[in-house]
C-alpha cells in the first residue's frame, strides 16, 4: 500500500493535534529492549543545540502498510514531525525528499513494526536510510492486527524524531542554527532618565 502526500492535504495534516509522547502498555521501542536479531536499527544522533528547521523536507509516500493503517499514520507521521521544528514543504521547494516503507512480522512474544526512512537530495541521491522498529507483545495471524492506535503514535512519534534527528546533521540546519545564534537579539529600551525614581512622585 502506497500512501502519497499531495501538496493540498499537507497544512491540513500537519495542524491536527499532536499525539502525547507519554505512551504505556503493551507497545515498547526496539531501541530499548534486547530485541529479536531480525529487528534492524540503524539511526543517526542528533546534533545538540541544531534545530531541523533550516533543512526543508517534503514526506513523499508511506509505503507498505494496509488502508486501515495508512491514513493514520501518514497524518500523524507529518503531526510528529511539525512539532519536532522539521520544516514539511512540497517537493518542488524541499531540500530533502524523504520516502517511508514498513513492514510487520512476528517475532517471540508478539510482533514488530519495522519502519525505512529513505531520504533523498534535490538530485533525487539518497543521502541516508534510517531504520528503526517498535515491538508489539500479543498473538495474531496477522501482526498488522496488533497496530492499534497507540502503536500507530508510536510508529508516528518515533520515525518523526529519527528523521528529525538526521536532519539536525546537514549543512543546512547546522548553518541555519549558527545564523540563529549569531543574530542578535533587540535590546529592551530603557526608560528615559528623569532624575527621579520611576513611579513616584517628586518631593517638594
Amino acid at each position: 500500500m502506497v500512501h502519497e502526500f499531495p501538496a493540498r492535504r499537507l497544512c491540513g495534516a500537519i495542524a491536527m493535534a499532536v499525539v502525547t509522547a507519554g505512551l504505556s502498555g503493551c507497545v515498547e521501542q526496539a531501541a530499548n529492549l534486547q530485541a529479536s536479531s531480525d529487528v534492524r536499527i540503524q539511526r543517526v544522533a542528533a546534533r545538540p543545540g541544531v534545530s531541523p528547521s533550516g533543512a526543508s523536507v517534503a514526506v513523499a509516500s508511506v509505503e507498505g502498510a494496509p488502508a486501515s493503517v495508512a491514513e493514520k499514520l501518514s497524518q500523524q507521521v507529518l503531526a510528529q514531525a511539525a512539532s519536532r521544528d522539521v520544516t514539511l514543504v512540497d517537493a518542488g521547494q524541499a531540500k530533502y525528499l524523504a520516502r517511508m516503507y514498513l513492514t510487520a512480522y512476528p517475532v517471540e512474544g508478539g510482533a514488530a513494526v519495522s519502519f525505512v526512512w529513505d531520504v533523498f537530495d534535490g538530485q533525487k541521491r539518497r543521502q541516508q536510510r534510517i531504520e528503526n522498529a517498535i515491538l508489539l507483545k500479543g498473538s495474531a495471524g496477522d501482526p498488522w492486527s496488533l497496530l492499534n492506535d497507540q502503536a500507530i503514535a508510536s510508529v508516528a512519534g518515533q520515525s518523526a524524531e529519527d528523521l528529525a534527528a538526521w536532519l539536525t546533521n546537514t549543512p543546512e540546519a547546522i548553518a541555519g542554527s549558527a545564523i540563529a545564534r549569531a543574530t542578535p537579539t533587540t535590546p529592551f529600551p530603557s526608560a528615559p532618565n528623569t532624575g527621579r525614581a520611576l513611579g513616584f512622585t517628586a518631593v517638594r
